[in-house]
C-alpha cells in the first residue's frame, strides 16, 4: 500500500494540480491511497509540525516528507514504482 498525506491550503492553485495529478496516477496506482489535510486544520498543523513543512503543496508518502518544488509526473512514478518495487519483496 502507498499512503500519501497531501498537505494543502484553501485557494491554492498548486495544490489543487497536485490533487488532479494524484488523482490520476490512483488509475495506474490501485494501492495509492490519498488523504488530503488542510494545513490550516488542527491535524494539518500537526503534519506540518511533526515533519518540519513550511508550504503546501506537501506531500508525506508512506511516512516520508516529500517538498513538492519541482516534482513531476514522472519523479511521483518513479518514487511509487519503487516502493511498489519493494512492497513485493517483503
Amino acid at each position: 500500500m502507498i499512503r500519501v498525506t497531501l498537505l494543502t491550503t484553501v485557494g491554492c492553485e498548486r495544490c489543487i494540480k497536485v490533487r488532479h495529478l494524484l488523482d490520476i496516477l490512483k488509475q495506474a496506482y490501485p494501492e495509492l491511497i490519498v488523504q488530503e489535510v488542510d494545513s490550516n486544520s488542527i491535524t494539518g498543523q500537526d503534519v506540518m509540525g511533526k515533519y518540519q513543512v513550511i508550504s503546501t503543496p506537501a506531500i508525506i508518502i508512506n511516512g516520508k516528507y516529500h517538498r513538492l518544488a519541482g516534482y513531476t509526473e514522472k519523479e511521483l512514478r518513479k518514487e511509487f514504482d519503487a516502493i511498489r518495487l519493494h512492497l513485493q519483496n517483503i
